[in-house]
């Protein structure tokens, strides 16, 4: 088995438990949830949907089994909160330094008339607090990215959360690289949305994603709707992909029972561990070393090679598998002086091991030299 360093775009190896309830469902289940469901199949999938909702709420502490929505995917989770949440008028803040699930929804409502605040994003890659307290009373919304997908900091959602609370804005959170490695507590971000992949820190399938959403917007989706659909309707539309929320469950579960300040503890000493041992090689420049209270995600480059030929190499020679592009987000590849050909990204997870960065590190110098 290769060695595995791209965790941020989707996690591997999944635990057993999740692969074992994909294929019980696919060999032994096979329902999905009716109205009325009558028959054992279908009452065996509404029970997990049930079990799904209450195993994702408790990772976000204050919030409801009834107030989690299983969606396919974050991007397209928000996309649809974006486009569901405004009507004619309506202003909502982003950052030039969000990734393209953020910016693509947000562009295209430009375009047929939203007015769109795009804040410039401090040294970290985020919305500066001070610049959004000047425009958070003028907009219905605040869309942020809970950490940065380039260098693993988390973003400053305290100071965020009270400029959007102060001025009874919304806030929308990405935290699709933060749930199952982060708490995540909503008496400290009072969002009304917080949107997140399955397949990355909750060891889930692809395919799989949520929503927390609060009873207001919740209201406001209902309100807004011009299909008449309530905000569950909205956002669980079609026939749910049952095989990806028997493994989301077993995913949560798992997360749960081996319990989120272990694994961010964990991989926190790997990115340190990861961290030192890159900058030891003098041809690899680390982008935002300094960053201490981040994740598992590390973007680098290495030498005078394109990106995409030294990861070839990496996983040719070595067996490794890392990130590299722009990774969504191409005016922060742009401040930091990566663009057009963006980096090289390591993220760990919960199966790496100190052994596995440090192999990264010298066959890096091995390629590059130094």
């Amino acid at each position: 088995m290769p060695i595995y360093l791209d965790n941020a775009s989707t996690s591997f190896p999944k635990p057993k438990e999740v692969t074992d309830h994909v294929v019980n469902y696919m060999k032994n289940v096979g329902g999905v949830p009716t109205a009325g469901y009558a028959c054992k199949p279908q009452a065996n999938a509404m029970e997990v949907v049930n079990e799904c909702r209450s195993a994702l709420s408790r990772l976000i502490a204050g919030s409801a089994p009834e107030q989690i929505y299983l969606c396919k995917s974050a991007s397209e989770a928000i996309s649809t909160i974006m486009r569901g949440m405004l009507e004619v008028g309506d202003k909502i803040a982003i950052s030039d330094g969000d990734p393209w699930p953020i910016q693509a929804p947000a562009r295209e409502l430009e375009q047929r008339g939203t007015s769109v605040a795009r804040l410039p994003f401090d040294n970290e890659l985020f919305i500066n607090p001070r610049h959004l307290a000047k425009v958070a009373q003028k907009v219905r919304a605040v869309f942020v990215s809970h950490v940065s997908n380039i260098t693993g900091t988390i973003a400053p959602m305290d100071e965020i959360s009270n400029v959007c609370h102060e001025t009874d804005s919304m806030l929308v959170l990405d935290a699709s690289h933060t749930i199952g490695v982060c708490p995540i507590d909503l008496k400290h971000i009072k969002a009304d949305a917080i949107i997140f992949s399955g397949h990355k820190g909750l060891y889930g399938p692809t395919g799989t994603a949520g929503v927390y959403v609060s009873q207001r917007l919740s209201e406001r989706l209902t309100k807004l709707s011009k299909t008449g659909l309530s905000a569950h309707q909205i956002l669980e539309i079609g026939t749910p992909n049952m095989a990806g929320l028997y493994g989301l469950l077993a995913g949560a579960r798992f997360v749960g029972m081996e319990g989120i300040d272990r694994i961010r503890q964990h991989n926190r000493s790997l990115r340190e561990n990861l961290v030192g041992s890159l900058e030891m090689v003098k041809k690899i420049r680390v982008i935002a070393p300094e960053t201490l209270d981040g994740i598992g995600i590390v973007s680098f480059s290495a030498g005078d090679l394109p990106v995409n030929t030294t990861a070839r190499l990496l996983e040719e020679r070595y067996g490794m598998i890392v990130g590299n592009g722009l990774f969504s987000n191409e005016s922060a590849m742009r401040a930091l002086n990566f663009f057009p050909q963006g980096a090289l990204r390591a993220s760990v997870g919960y199966f790496n091991t100190i052994s596995d960065v440090e192999c990264l590190a010298t066959s890096l110098a091995r390629i590059v030299g130094g």
